[in-house]
């Protein structure tokens, strides 16, 4: 599906190069093939990404908070966090109730390690955001306790993201591992084989090099 809004937004670029939003949104998109191992050519996603970035900063004077927040993406993937937070801090003062926004800056606390932050950014986002967003937000504050060192609430959390889209295979990256450090082998196996079912050819490299943490 993130392949299919790419290409249709590089149509738009074609139709309209001056446009930065088609741009910024575009590279999200390749960035989201790179972090959540959705290719089996993260290189060339990073690339294009990365390329696309480029443009999307040169062209965007509007400040557009969706084409900033996307913009967030890439620079996420490329672990320049810095770049990322000011990109959200340019969002938020621009529109303080962006729940794209607010919901970037919860994670950018839990990829830096400050996860009572994140995770209390992330409960209010559940309050304010759309449904549509509910299962990343449910990763987001898995992923937080994960780096706590509290693998049963990481579970526990990573499995309400799976229940709430259950065709996203990625969770389980960091399920499978809470399983294992809980020693839930058979369980931490079962979230395995279901993220290889989705990626038969991913690798433990692969995996780390698409974390940005």
């Amino acid at each position: 599906y993130i392949g299919q809004s790419s290409g249709s937004l590089l149509k738009a670029i074609d139709i309209d190069r001056a446009y930065p939003l088609a741009s910024a949104l575009a590279a999200w998109g390749h960035a989201q093939l790179v972090m959540y191992n959705g290719t089996s050519a993260p290189g060339d996603e990073r690339g294009r990404a990365e390329q696309l970035l480029r443009r999307a900063g040169i062209i965007d004077d509007d400040d557009d908070p969706l084409c900033l927040t996307a913009r967030w993406a890439v620079h996420t993937m490329t672990g320049e966090f810095d770049a990322a937070v000011a990109l959200v801090a340019r969002v938020l003062a621009i529109d303080p109730t962006s729940s794209w926004a607010g919901c970037r800056s919860a994670r950018l606390h839990a990829y830096s390690g400050n996860s009572d932050v994140a995770i209390a950014q992330f409960r209010r986002a559940l309050l304010t955001g759309p449904k549509a967003s509910r299962a990343n937000d449910f990763v987001g504050i898995g992923t937080a306790h994960f780096h706590r060192g509290r693998y049963m609430a990481a579970a526990s959390w990573l499995r309400k993201a799976l229940a709430e889209q259950p065709g996203a295979a990625w969770p389980n990256r960091s399920l499978s591992v809470a399983y294992a450090r809980m020693g839930e082998p058979l369980k931490a196996r079962q979230s395995l084989d279901a993220l290889r079912r989705f990626r038969p050819d991913l690798t433990v490299s692969q995996v780390l090099r698409a974390v940005p943490f």
